[in-house]
């Protein structure tokens, strides 16, 4: 838990994890239900949010009926703020940029989404934080919420064009893998106080070898990032 009251609490969930427990016994762990289970509020806790399974990072819970009623419509108003970080193993030319591709779901037996005129309007803003010979290391806000929303983006767009390190499903990676996919940065309205809430999520150990840690620590340096994707508005 990183950071909690009486009505929610901000969780780093592992990647590989689920965000709500599936059918079925062999898929009852969850970070939500590790907060059912684990938190002294969470008896009746909820999910305001998802996060894909293998994409780890800031996993927002409720505790009661009427705070994730208002966290949703937070999300839904599109008055939260969310930053991802992704390593791509490759170079990219533009520093910054945003990427506006419309996103249909491939089919109802294939999992996954595709880059389609006819599908929904799919908005993401990108910063490159971080490069090196192995790749670059991007800060993304979705300005909306689309499954697969940024993998697909990376993958498809003419400004990235390369899928995250480690996307079994838009890349090359292999299940179990890690997905250098993580949700950096939340902030939103406290439900009761009205209060900003903001709260960084610390990068697993396993990017140490791709990404400089201490760097994304730096507080002067992640709040310029922040603000430059968010423009002001989180």
């Amino acid at each position: 838990v990183l950071a909690d009251s009486p009505q929610w609490a901000i969780c780093n969930k592992p990647g590989g994890l689920l965000s709500v427990p599936g059918r079925g016994k062999e898929k009852a762990d969850s970070m939500l239900n590790r907060a059912r289970w684990h938190h002294p509020f969470g008896a009746q806790a909820e999910a305001a949010h998802r996060l894909d399974m293998e994409t780890s990072g800031a996993f927002l819970v409720a505790f009661t009926r009427a705070a994730n009623s208002h966290l949703q419509q937070q999300f839904a108003r599109r008055t939260t703020g969310k930053i991802y970080l992704a390593f791509v193993p490759g170079a990219i030319q533009k520093p910054s940029g945003e990427i506006d591709l419309p996103l249909k779901q491939i089919s109802r037996s294939v999992r996954g989404h595709r880059v389609d005129p006819s599908g929904k309007r799919a908005v993401t803003r990108y910063l490159v934080i971080d490069s090196s010979d192995g790749g670059t290391l991007l800060a993304l806000y979705p300005l909306t919420g689309r499954t697969h929303q940024l993998r697909v983006h990376c993958k498809e767009s003419q400004d990235i064009g390369i899928p995250i390190l480690g996307d079994p499903l838009y890349g090359d990676g292999k299940q179990g893998e890690t997905l250098f996919l993580h949700a950096w940065f939340i902030a939103f309205d406290c439900p009761i106080t009205g209060s900003r809430v903001e709260q960084y999520a610390p990068v697993p150990e396993s990017w140490r070898e791709r990404v400089d840690i201490e760097r994304l620590q730096n507080p002067e340096k992640r709040e310029h990032w922040s603000r430059t994707l968010l423009g002001g508005r989180d």
